[in-house]
């Protein structure tokens, strides 16, 4: 988001500029600069805004169609896939979070109703899509992308996945969540340990989880957000039941009803979701009692929970939990006929219901109260094939659970936070280190301590000596060292003077070249001595300027005089200078260039052309080819000159720039090089804002490229121009 609005800003500035210059070139109404910045910068910020209003999220439009959809899906679960898809490409102004939230309705309803975990997984890869780039603002639908996630690895059976991605969760909320969502994921691990059958070790986690909820409050943002820690009380006293903790079970499940009932008043909640919790809660109550003793009790609880739960509409495995408990006790008072009629109803119920007809521990417990009735009545075959059923479906779902049962939540938890904590402890590893070391010394190891530290003080007194040597040693070097800089100061010194001399001895035959080519050039000649003799004289005019330059290696900008010119001329004139000398060797100089205008300093992009193309002739064999060629390119050209010579050495490749140069070689005629030139060369080059580099296969070819700018930047307005005077080459 932020990136986009810099773009958006970023194009309002410079179309603004652009527009308004256009505009006062045109008319010349000065006056006018001010209304038409103001009428643009009006224009395009609300354009900007109507852009950025499409980020925006419309929670009330989302929740019509995922009301919709749900009553669609009452009679078919694909009607909701279907309506929501084709609602979605009309929902063009959606935002990531109406996105987000359709998307999850619909990778509930793959996993819960459809069982088809192939779409589920793209669903919630393209719910991960949504808001991995957007953490920050959606930290809850992050979450909860980490929460379905685990569901559907948990329902597949890839349990050890399921738990890493439930941490992963529970982690980021207690960072950036409110107690709500903590407690959803304790939660979650709590029923994992269910699923376990470790309902002893579920209980800390079920607590957990209604520590966490019990403090939370609704969202103004969410009002339907409601905290529903009546939900996690009831898994704690499923858990005191299973371990057969009785007392604590029946404590916690009038909680759980206690709980409903306040929460049923302070957020005024639908009767069918208050039904549907009370007859769940009295369910687990009446089976209590049962166990208790109190049948009366019990049985009238379980008939309300029966009458409160069982309904058409209600998918859910606890919607028969209470038919279960009270053919239990019917079976326990030997009413035989109302536990037969209980008997066919539990399986019309599980016949006619999809989730209970896939759900295994439906038909597990149904097979064990048909074998206890038969079993009961002494009807033996009919019992045979129930216990028969039993037991073969019992092996089955212990096949199943065989893997989640043998996960360690608590190992992995600690695991995990072990992981956490190696930044950490890297950070003073020496530290605790030495303390853990300390610490045995004195528990483990008390009686050596005095023979320990003597054996230190004696290590210590031979690293003393040992670095009392090597100190000597090092100060004995940097003495050495100090000399030797101190000769190469001096050697430097004598080869500056040295530099000196030279460019001093050869500007006075370099000036007599020139003077006499000009005294030649008044008299009358024939065009080609004219020619010759204008080369002669042009070479050594360049020649004195080089040898002015011999000591400036490093080129500054501010120092380039800098003008408009002509490459093709340029390249053309280097061309003919070196014609000779190729035609020496038997070298083809070919030009293809077209006239093309840059700004840069003639001088010094001369000595680059001719340092190029003087070493492709050096270099080249003979009857050979070397090309020269200029291509312009959108605010650059490129230059480039190609030989078919010795090429470049590998181990050559990156030394040939360097300042001085450890790559000097002789021509294939035995031409001696200094090594100066391509250092010098990409020293203008980059003075020039451009790039030179090169392509070579060893004894075959060398290709150098030569970037420039052909712009130049404007000091006061910022812009680039391309419009300068042409002076004649």
């Amino acid at each position: 988001m932020a990136k986009q609005v810099s773009n958006c800003i970023e194009f309002i500035r410079i179309l603004i500029f652009r527009v308004i210059n256009e505009i006062l070139d045109t008319f010349k109404l000065l006056t006018s600069k001010s209304i038409c910045l103001g009428l643009l910068i009006l224009i395009f910020l609300g354009a900007c805004k109507k852009y950025l209003k499409h980020q925006e999220d419309y929670p009330e439009q989302t929740q019509v169609i995922i009301t919709r959809a749900a009553a669609l899906s009452k009679e078919d679960p694909r009607l909701l896939i279907h309506y929501i898809d084709s609602l979605s490409k009309n929902f063009t102004s959606a935002g990531p979070g109406d996105r987000w939230k359709l998307l999850s309705v619909k990778s509930n309803m793959y996993i819960f109703n459809l069982r088809d975990t192939a779409e589920a997984f793209k669903v919630i890869d393209s719910m991960y899509a949504i808001v991995k780039d957007k953490v920050d603002r959606y930290p809850q639908n992050y979450a909860w992308t980490l929460y379905n996630h685990a569901k559907l690895l948990l329902y597949v059976n890839r349990n050890d996945e399921a738990f890493d991605h439930f941490y992963d969760g529970l982690e980021f909320a207690k960072k950036h969540l409110d107690s709500c969502d903590v407690g959803t994921f304790y939660d979650a691990l709590g029923r994992m340990k269910i699923k376990q059958l470790k309902f002893d070790q579920a209980i800390p986690y079920f607590k957990k989880a209604a520590k966490y909820v019990g403090t939370c409050k609704p969202s103004p943002k969410e009002p339907g957000r409601i905290p529903f820690i009546q939900s996690t009380l009831n898994d704690i006293g499923m858990c005191y039941e299973r371990i057969n903790k009785l007392d604590s079970a029946i404590h916690y499940y009038q909680q759980a009803l206690d709980t409903l009932y306040y929460q049923e008043k302070r957020y005024r909640l639908e009767k069918n979701i208050t039904d549907y919790y009370r007859g769940e809660f009295l369910g687990n109550l009446g089976g209590v009692y049962a166990l208790t003793g109190k049948e009366k009790q019990a049985e009238e609880y379980l008939k309300t929970s029966a009458a409160l739960t069982i309904k058409p509409d209600c998918r859910c495995s606890e919607s028969i939990s209470s038919l279960n408990k009270l053919f239990k006790l019917y079976l326990a008072q030997n009413r035989f006929s109302d536990a037969n009629n209980l008997l066919q109803q539990i399986k019309i119920e599980i016949d006619k219901n999809p989730s209970l007809k896939e759900d295994l521990d439906q038909w597990l417990l149904y097979h064990e109260l048909s074998w206890k009735y038969f079993d009961l009545k002494g009807q033996t075959h009919q019992a045979y094939r129930a216990i028969n059923s039993y037991y073969h479906l019992r092996d089955s779902i212990a096949d199943v659970r065989k893997q989640l049962i043998s996960i360690d939540i608590e190992n992995k938890f600690k695991f995990k936070e072990q992981q956490q904590q190696l930044a950490l402890l890297a950070k003073d590893n020496k530290i605790k280190n030495l303390s853990l070391f300390t610490a045995v010394v004195f528990v483990v190891m008390a009686v050596l301590i005095i023979w320990i530290v003597i054996v230190n003080l004696k290590k210590s007194r031979r690293q003393v000596l040992k670095l009392t040597t090597l100190n000597k040693r090092v100060y004995e070097q940097n003495e050495q060292l100090q000399y030797t800089l101190q000769d190469l100061e001096q050697s430097q010194r004598e080869n500056t003077e040295m530099l000196l001399v030279v460019a001093h001895d050869l500007r006075n035959p370099i000036g007599a070249m020139t003077m006499l080519s000009q005294l030649m050039l008044k008299a009358d000649r024939s065009k080609e001595d004219q020619h010759s003799l204008n080369l002669i004289r042009e070479a050594g005019d360049r020649s004195l300027a080089l040898v002015n330059d011999l000591l400036k290696t490093n080129t500054q900008k501010e120092k380039l005089k800098k003008e408009a010119l002509d490459v093709r001329a340029l390249l053309k004139y280097c061309v003919g200078l070196l014609e000779i000398k190729a035609a020496q060797k038997q070298l083809c100089i070919e030009l293809d260039a077209k006239p093309t205008i840059i700004y840069g300093d003639r001088e010094k992009l001369w000595r680059v052309i001719s340092n190029l193309i003087g070493n492709a002739v050096k270099f080249s064999h003979s009857n050979t080819t070397i090309k020269v060629s200029l291509t312009p390119e959108k605010e650059y050209v490129l230059i480039a000159v190609a030989d078919q010579g010795i090429g470049i050495p590998i181990e050559l490749q990156t030394k040939i720039f360097d300042m001085p140069s450890e790559t000097k070689r002789v021509g294939t005629a035995g031409e001696a090089t200094f090594g100066l030139g391509l250092a010098i060369s990409r020293q203008i080059v980059e003075a020039h804002g451009g790039k030179i580099w090169f392509e070579s296969i060893q004894n075959q070819c060398t290709t150098f490229f030569v970037r420039l700018p052909t712009c130049v930047a404007n000091p006061h307005t910022g812009s680039t121009s391309c419009n300068f005077p042409l002076r004649k080459f």
